[in-house]
């Protein structure tokens, strides 16, 4: 009786521990009540919370790209000392790794640490032990530390042990940053950001944004779009469209019209709808007034026939004839 006594009250305390306290699931520092590091499979998810910020699903990006850098090298002074770089973040997001160049082969252990602001003595953000072996451009892996970044804000990366991390020697080759060398030095480096902008998000009316966190539309795409087709509100399909800006000369001495081939930059698999207007390329101070009608429509190209409609004369001025072609 005793035994199962002292059972329970071991697997008592150790609930009320799990409840008091977050879940992390391949993380040591879960930043909520429960974090999952890698892919979760569910057969349901249901989200019960009010909040705007909550009620909404959301698939962070994972892929780090390259913010800040300085490649110029010219010599290391190997000298075994702690020295820094600072750098200013170019993208707000997860710090996932920086990039150095060291020319030793021998296995070394350094610490390497990202502070705030410039030079050590701001809050260590982050920190680690890390073995060099090999010379080269070394990667030192930052993803399981949760070190955030805010674009505009400068940090610092020392080193321990920064007897072979290559420098510039002077000219100031980085401007976001120096290094503890001095104010015209920089070392090589390269860090690298994961976007806090998610990749996608569903959020609580409906709306999807894809590398967007603040969607304004039902579908709002920050980038490039590419569909087979799309299908408007009238049962309008549209399978390709193409548009641009083509410049046009004057037309002193034939009066008020000028004819022009516009060529499309990729053939339509049939003669699209084609939309055009002219006016006075910026700058130019003219307040002549054109009108554009399209002819002889093809797969590949079209006649713009450009008139001014302000006075019967000819024009001198270069004109801006902006177009879009809609299959």
């Amino acid at each position: 009786m005793k035994k199962l006594l002292t059972v329970s009250l071991i697997l008592l305390l150790s609930v009320g521990l799990v409840l008091a306290q977050n879940i992390g699931i391949g993380t040591t520092n879960p930043q909520s009540k429960l974090d999952v590091n890698g892919s979760l499979r569910t057969s349901s998810l249901q989200v019960v919370s009010t909040e705007a910020s909550i009620n909404q699903l959301t698939v962070q990006s994972s892929v780090a790209q390259l913010d800040q850098a300085n490649t110029t090298h010219n010599t290391d002074d190997g000298i075994a000392a702690s020295n820094w770089q600072s750098f200013t973040a170019g993208a707000t997001g997860l710090l996932s790794k920086i990039e150095i160049f060291w020319n030793r082969i021998d296995l070394i252990s350094i610490i390497v640490a990202i502070h705030s602001g410039e030079g050590t003595n701001g809050t260590i953000l982050g920190f680690d032990n890390y073995s060099i072996a090999g010379g080269g451009i070394i990667t030192i892996d930052f993803s399981g530390l949760n070190i955030n970044v805010t674009t505009g804000t400068k940090y610092t990366i020392s080193l321990s042990n920064s007897s072979y991390w290559r420098y510039a020697n002077s000219g100031n080759p980085y401007a976001g940053g120096r290094a503890s060398l001095g104010a015209n030095i920089d070392y090589f480096f390269k860090s690298y950001v994961t976007s806090a902008i998610p990749a996608l998000l569903v959020n609580h009316l409906g709306k999807i944004g894809i590398g967007t966190a603040s969607p304004a539309a039902t579908l709002d795409v920050a980038g490039t779009a590419k569909v087979s087709a799309l299908e408007v509100g009238n049962g309008t399909t549209m399978n390709q469209i193409q548009s641009g800006t083509l410049v046009v000369g004057g037309n002193s001495g034939n009066g008020r019209t000028k004819t022009v081939t516009l060529t499309f930059p990729t053939a339509f698999t049939a003669p699209p709808k084609v939309f055009a207007n002219a006016s006075t390329e910026t700058g130019q101070s003219f307040n002549d007034g054109f009108s554009v009608t399209t002819r002889l429509i093809t797969n590949t190209n079209c006649v713009l026939i450009i008139t001014r409609t302000d006075d019967a004369a000819a024009w001198l001025q270069n004109l801006k004839v902006d177009w879009m072609a809609i299959q």
